[in-house]
């Protein structure tokens, strides 16, 4: 990732999972592609109550790389 690019990163639990996430930061119709990285490896599955973890932290990602856009 070049120097000038910002990149909003999480790393959170979920059960007995590590998820680091990295959203990058671009202007105006920017695309990029979010990386999510688990250890010590990729779940098979999720509980529904992992699922709400995973899927509250990832909003909060998201909605801080929208912040950060402006």
């Amino acid at each position: 990732m070049p120097d000038d690019r910002r990149a909003v990163r999480r790393t959170f639990r979920v059960g007995r999972f590590t998820c680091e996430l990295t959203i990058p930061v671009l202007g105006a119709g920017g695309i990029a592609a979010a990386t999510c990285e688990w250890s010590p490896s990729v779940p098979e599955r999720l509980s529904d109550a992992e699922q709400t973890v995973y899927a509250t932290e990832l909003q909060r990602a998201l909605a801080e790389a929208m912040e950060a856009r402006s």
